[in-house]
C-alpha cells in the first residue's frame, strides 16, 4: 500500500515521475524556509545593530557634549528619540520572531509530509527509491532552529530594558526643565 501524506493512493495514481517531482518540491520547499529563515534572523541583527550604532551616536554625542552645557531639555528629547528607536526595534524583532516561528512551522510541516510518504509502512523516498533525506535527523533540525528561534526573543529582551532607561533618563532630565 502506498500513502503520500498519509492518504492511501493505488499503485496506478503513482508513478516514479510523480515522487521525484513530489520530492524535490519537499526539498526547495525546505530550502526556500531556511533562507526565509536566515534572511529573517539578519534584519533583525542588522537592524538592531544599525540602531545601536544610532543610538550610541545620540549618547555620546548629543546628550555627553550637552551635559557640559547644562541643557537638559535636548538632552530629554535625546533619550525619548532613543526610546522611541528601541520601541521600533521590538516591533521588528517580534516581526522578525514571527516570521522565524512561521517558516519553522512550514518546515515541520514538509517534514511530516516527507514522512508520510509511505510504501508497505516504510518511507517511499529513502527505502523505496534510495534518496537521501532533504533535511537533518529530528534532533539536528531541533537544535539547529533553537539558535534562529533564541536570538530575538533575546534581542527584545535587551531593547525593553534599553528602553525602559532611555524613557526613564527622558523623564529625570525634562523634569529638571520644567
Amino acid at each position: 500500500m502506498i500513502t503520500i501524506n498519509g492518504r492511501p493512493v493505488s499503485h496506478k495514481e503513482v508513478t516514479g515521475s510523480l515522487l521525484i517531482t513530489i520530492y524535490e518540491s519537499i526539498s526547495k520547499g525546505i530550502e526556500r524556509e531556511n533562507s526565509l529563515l536566515n534572511q529573517r534572523l539578519t534584519w533583525a541583527l542588522g537592524i538592531s545593530g544599525a540602531y545601536i550604532a544610532a543610538e550610541a551616536f545620540l549618547g555620546a554625542s548629543v546628550i555627553r557634549d550637552l551635559s557640559q552645557k547644562g541643557d537638559q531639555a535636548i538632552q530629554g528629547v535625546a533619550c525619548c528619540l532613543m526610546a522611541a528607536l528601541s520601541i521600533s526595534a521590538i516591533v521588528i524583532c517580534v516581526t522578525s520572531y514571527l516570521s522565524i516561528e512561521a517558516a519553522c512551522e512550514q518546515k515541520d510541516y514538509l517534514r511530516r509530509y516527507y514522512e508520510e510518504c509511505r510504501l508497505n509502512g516504510e518511507n517511499i523516498f529513502e527505502n523505496g527509491m534510495k534518496l537521501p533525506r532533504p533535511f537533518g535527523p529530528r534532533g539536528g533540525q531541533v537544535s539547529g532552529n533553537i539558535a534562529a528561534k533564541i536570538i530575538s526573543p533575546v534581542l527584545v529582551l535587551m531593547w525593553v530594558v534599553m528602553t525602559v532607561i532611555e524613557g526613564l533618563a527622558a523623564i529625570l532630565f525634562l523634569c529638571q526643565v520644567f
